[in-house]
């Protein structure tokens, strides 16, 4: 409850994601109405691009030793995190695109 309390304060919900991050989870803000059009859909997809070349580069950085610390571990896991959250918000969005199953489009 405090901590819940603490973010609402702040607006920091870090201690959110790092608690769903150990646990295998992953936090998504659910998509806005506003949110839900073709270049939303787009800027999702370029910035899950843009996070897929983090994770790679993290990845590639931490075995060009030929080692794998559990600080370079560490920093894997976060962008794979950042790559798991933009790919669930990708989702979003395309689902408050979805027409309604039997729809018909004019």
């Amino acid at each position: 409850a405090e901590a819940d309390r603490m973010m609402g304060i702040a607006g920091d919900l870090r201690l959110l994601h790092a608690l769903a991050a150990t646990h295998g989870q992953v936090v998504v803000t659910p998509a806005a109405a506003g949110e839900a059009c073709d270049m939303a859909v787009l800027e999702a997809i370029s910035a899950l691009w843009s996070r897929n070349g983090d994770l790679g580069s993290a990845v590639h950085a931490s075995l060009a030793d030929g080692t794998l610390t559990q600080c370079e571990l560490r920093q894997i896991r976060n962008a794979a995190y950042a790559v798991q959250q933009r790919m669930a918000t990708l989702l979003e969005r395309l689902g408050a695109m979805a027409e309604p199953e039997g729809a018909i489009n004019a």
